[in-house]
């Protein structure tokens, strides 16, 4: 993962400052995506580089990482994709841009790690206000914009197995059916394995009623709240 965001990355900073001009590497990426999730656990998203940056008073550790400016250019600069291409793809999938990078996060996920008898399948705001063509409003969330990602994880451990993010509907027909097939969709890699998969009452409905005899678990439960 960390080597397709350097290659992504340096065909971009080619692209702008021209070749061999400040080329990153599989360290520096890590060493920003780590300066990315400290600044995460302060939780302080209103400070600027600026005051980060200070001399005087600003923080030690991301100072110790990067310059300010190294760190503005990769957070400019930073891609998940080859954007030459982008546009043919992103005419078949609108997750074009981050795709590759996902369907490689969810390899993982799953690499290491053996869930126990009991799934369950939910959905996720992750809050984002930017440019995006599928932003969801949920006005029952704290966040209320953001990407809808629908998870089935350990119900156990919390830890998560596979992610889909919503990417809206296709064309101006309604969808149908979207809880049921994400639900049926997320645990197929599980068929077969006796688990138990608990749902709420967003991805159940009549017509799911009627597969589930021929559904490999020993038992689809639906919670409501």
């Amino acid at each position: 993962m960390i080597q397709k965001v350097v290659c992504c990355t340096n065909l971009e900073g080619e692209r702008v400052y021209g070749k061999n001009r400040g080329k990153t590497d599989a360290t520096e990426i890590e060493g920003f995506v780590g300066c990315l999730l400290y600044l995460g656990t302060l939780r302080d998203n209103r400070t600027t580089t600026t005051v980060h940056w200070d001399k005087t008073n600003g923080n030690q550790l991301l100072r110790a990482c990067f310059s300010r400016n190294r760190f503005l250019k990769l957070s400019n600069h930073l891609r998940f994709d080859d954007k030459s291409t982008r546009q043919s793809r992103r005419a078949k999938d609108a997750f074009a841009t981050f795709r590759e990078i996902w369907d490689d996060f969810n390899l993982n996920l799953g690499k290491e790690y053996i869930p126990g008898p009991m799934l369950t399948v939910d959905e996720q705001l992750m809050p984002w206000r930017g440019r995006c063509g599928f932003l969801q409003y949920l006005p029952s969330k704290p966040d209320k914009y953001g990407l809808k990602i629908f998870w089935i994880c350990d119900a156990g451990k919390g830890y998560p197995l596979i992610g889909e993010p919503y990417l809206g509907k296709v064309g101006r027909s309604r969808e149908m059916n979207i809880g049921r097939n994400t639900a049926i969709a997320l645990s197929e890699p599980y068929f077969g394995s006796g688990r138990n998969l608990t749902v709420d009452n967003f991805f159940t409905d009549m017509a799911l009623s009627t597969p589930l005899p021929d559904l490999p678990f020993i038992q689809i439960k639906s919670v409501l709240y």
